[in-house]
């Protein structure tokens, strides 16, 4: 079955819907989940260090459908704790983007991240 382009309406009126990702579009970050950031800071912290910079650390969350990859993982030390200076990128059904941020080890032995931002604006898809 065919149909015509002026059946559906004029371009103007289909590409409204299509989401394009802007600068003040920040869906992207939205829909970044708790448990994604909790697979961000497992990869982070399971690390071995230093990376190959050819093979960034790849990350997926099959609840969410969000994915990524770690490109840099930059340990140092912040108040006597450990930490690592990280920067990833989140796709998720919003958009795209790219987040730069430490996680550092607790007394606990635990890790958390903190002083996530954005590194750039929303990327394109």
């Amino acid at each position: 079955m065919s149909m015509k382009l002026e059946s559906v309406g004029s371009i103007g009126e289909l590409t409204k819907s299509i989401h394009t990702g802007n600068a003040r579009d920040h869906s992207a970050d939205i829909d970044v989940k708790a448990t994604d950031w909790r697979i961000i800071r497992e990869t982070v912290a399971g690390a071995t260090l230093p990376l190959d910079d050819d093979k960034p650390l790849e990350w997926n969350n099959v609840k969410t459908g969000a994915a990524g990859t770690i490109g840099t993982i930059r340990e140092t030390r912040s108040k006597g704790r450990q930490c690592r200076l990280f920067e990833t990128t989140v796709n998720t059904v919003g958009g795209a983007r790219q987040y730069g941020g430490r996680a550092c080890r607790l007394k606990t032995g635990d890790w958390a991240l903190l002083n996530i931002k954005p590194r750039d604006e929303v990327l394109d898809r």
